[in-house]
């Protein structure tokens, strides 16, 4: 069954698709981390992912406010990620917990 209107044909066909993938967690505490100062914290993965292709979602806790991540770069292999920490407080020195999520997920077609 279809529905149509204007813009475009909706079938229901379309609508069969699952979300099959792969996804593990992790976490890492930082170092204290100097005011003002950015550190890199290693997150690896209990299972390397077979490609790159991954995506990865995170956040940190941090009690004081002043930690930010401020990106991440993935290791080779799928090993895991690089995640960039900021110390923003311009006095004191912090510690948080980095937490990481990495996905791949893939779309199948099904009747």
């Amino acid at each position: 069954r279809c529905l149509s209107d204007w813009s475009s044909d909706v079938c229901s066909s379309d609508l069969l698709q699952i979300i099959a993938g792969t996804s593990m967690d992790a976490q890492a505490v930082t170092p204290v981390i100097a005011p003002r100062s950015v550190e890199t914290i290693a997150i690896p993965w209990t299972v390397a992912f077979p490609t790159n292709t991954y995506t990865v979602s995170y956040g940190i806790e941090d009690a004081s406010g002043f930690l930010q991540v401020t990106g991440f770069i993935r290791e080779p292999a799928g090993a895991g990620i690089l995640v960039h920490v900021l110390n923003t407080d311009t006095a004191a020195s912090h510690q948080g917990t980095v937490n990481a999520i990495g996905r791949v997920s893939s779309l199948t077609s099904g009747v």
